[in-house]
């Protein structure tokens, strides 16, 4: 019989992770697993894993897959969820306070309240220059620019809040429209890392009405660095006059601050629960 894999399973805002610890995962391949266990035919249904690798020169470190096996770059949600998981884990012991997550290349700063049923991340600078998203197009910003998917155009813009978004401001889309052309965006041959792309219904200067099509993991509930793209995207078109603004997803809403300021970092803020812990029997 194989060995048991302890693992916790959380989310913010019903965007839900796998988190287990990289000692229990010893001779496994973390992009193979990372595809079993998001399944929820054969593993446990997530949109993605989180695998703990311990605190490394200061900082907490963890690798993040999406459910078709992807390096996820930036999971903000999931940092969120993070914090909780660290608690519930006995790794934190303090009902709140502050550490560094290193994730990939990226140090985030994250703050946590009720033992890490809330919690707040410094997720860095917005960035609009194209070469780092990257497009596959001669311009300095793609910005509130044409982009044609199926047939349909639409104007969008593109950020990267640590991975790349594009996007979109309009009406709200039936589900079938949301994966139809959020996948037909996702693997547009503008963006040879693929994208992932976020629906947005303006409801006041200081409220966002958002649908999610995440890279690696299609339509989601929520996306928190998807969240922090809407409200950059939204203060640069002057769609925002506020430095804090609400994002209303289909699991919940997020709270999200930026001054503006191309050198000043985006807050994000909200929710992380848990919903289940167990021993997976994997093959």
């Amino acid at each position: 019989m194989n060995k048991a894999i302890q693992f916790y399973k959380l989310h913010g805002c019903g965007n839900s992770f796998i988190f287990v610890n990289e000692a229990a995962l010893v001779g496994r391949q973390y992009s193979s697993f990372a595809k079993f266990v998001s399944g929820a035919g054969f593993g446990i249904g997530a949109d993605g894993l989180f695998v703990y690798q311990g605190f490394i020169d200061g900082c907490y470190q963890v690798m993040m897959f999406n459910p078709d096996g992807s390096d996820g770059q930036m999971c903000a949600n999931g940092l969120r969820c993070l914090a909780r998981y660290l608690f519930l884990s006995d790794i934190l012991k303090e009902r709140a306070g502050e550490f560094l997550v290193k994730i990939g290349s990226r140090q985030i700063a994250v703050s946590y309240k009720e033992s890490g049923k809330l919690v707040k991340l410094n997720m860095g600078s917005a960035i609009f220059l194209a070469r780092s998203i990257p497009i596959a197009l001669n311009v300095e910003q793609f910005i509130d620019s044409p982009i044609e998917a199926l047939g349909r155009t639409f104007k969008a813009s593109v950020v990267s809040v640590g991975n790349p978004h594009l996007v979109v401001f309009g009406e709200r889309m039936a589900k079938e429209q949301i994966a139809e052309y959020g996948s037909a965006l996702e693997h547009h041959p503008l963006f040879p890392d693929r994208i992932n792309v976020e629906f947005v219904q303006i409801i006041d200067s200081g409220i966002f009405r958002v649908q999610v099509w995440e890279r690696g993991a299609g339509m989601t509930l929520a996306c928190g660095s998807g969240a922090c793209a809407v409200a950059a995207v939204a203060k640069q078109l002057g769609l925002s006059k506020h430095d804090t603004v609400i994002i209303e997803m289909d699991g919940g809403s997020l709270m999200v601050s930026w001054d503006g300021d191309l050198s000043s970092p985006i807050y994000l803020e909200g929710p992380a629960e848990e919903i289940c812990r167990g021993e997976l029997f994997a093959s």
